[in-house]
């Protein structure tokens, strides 16, 4: 009886962790690169067929013996671009609300961290009135790796500005 659990709760696990799925930094309200080559990646079932709808275009992978899969879109100007929708048989994961522009990554000092209502006098009109959707920004948990990571912990998903968030 033992012997069959651990087989049934194997099993279960490999079910679970063979569904189509993405980086949690490729999500809702996104920001995507402009004028350059995007990489979206994922995991789903090996060997199983992924399309990527974006932009009224459709790109297309078969996943790995481990599941991996990876499609490269088009180069595309900034502004909104709208929905994302990733398939792989039955499963599909939509992504809403991205926009293309400038991505900047920013690490490795601890000012990086300073959070504007740390100062709230200095900032008192800014932490008032701060709005704007196209300024977004993702905060990832802090990491150390001596190899490229394929997925990441979020400390704050997607954002935009607003009184909230800045």
């Amino acid at each position: 009886m033992k012997t069959f659990l651990l087989l049934a709760a194997l099993a279960v696990t490999q079910l679970l962790s063979a569904q189509l799925r993405l980086p949690s930094f490729l999500a809702n309200d996104m920001v995507l690169q402009q004028q350059k080559v995007n990489r979206i990646w994922g995991w789903a079932n090996t060997n199983q067929l992924v399309t990527v709808s974006f932009k009224n275009k459709t790109y297309s992978a078969f996943a790995n013996s481990n599941g991996e899969w990876q499609v490269f879109l088009e180069p595309a100007v900034a502004g909104n671009a709208g929905s994302m929708l990733v398939r792989a048989g039955a499963d599909k994961i939509e992504l809403n609300n991205i926009l293309i522009g400038e991505v900047w990554v920013c690490s490795g000092q601890s000012n990086m961290e300073w959070k504007m209502r740390q100062c709230p006098e200095k900032y008192k009109d800014e932490l008032k009135t701060a709005g704007n959707d196209n300024i977004r920004f993702v905060v990832f948990n802090k990491t150390f790796a001596n190899s490229a990571q394929s997925d990441i912990t979020l400390e704050k998903k997607w954002s935009s500005i607003n009184p909230s968030t800045i």
